[in-house]
């Protein structure tokens, strides 16, 4: 059967095989390390915005993108820190 176009599909996760939390101001990041059903790992990264009420907000990466995700994402933070005199 078909469900209604209003309903959610609600994505259950084990528990992690990994984690690390960092806690900045009102926000915490979670780095989450999964393993899918075939056994491919995966990272979760995942907002939480202690001041509002709203549901995590949540990227994954497969494992055989991390260098290519880690790359852009140090290459974003060299911009930052050298374009906005920004502590990184």
């Amino acid at each position: 059967p078909r469900r209604p176009p209003h309903q959610i599909n609600i994505i259950t996760m084990d528990k992690p095989e990994f984690t690390k939390c960092v806690s900045a101001k009102t926000r915490v990041y979670y780095m989450d390390v999964y393993a899918d059903s075939k056994s491919n790992r995966y990272v979760s990264i995942s907002e939480i915005d202690k001041k509002q009420n709203k549901p995590r907000q949540r990227i994954v990466v497969y494992a055989d993108h991390i260098a290519e995700f880690m790359a852009a994402l140090a290459e974003t933070a060299e911009h930052i820190k050298t374009s906005a005199n920004v502590k990184v």
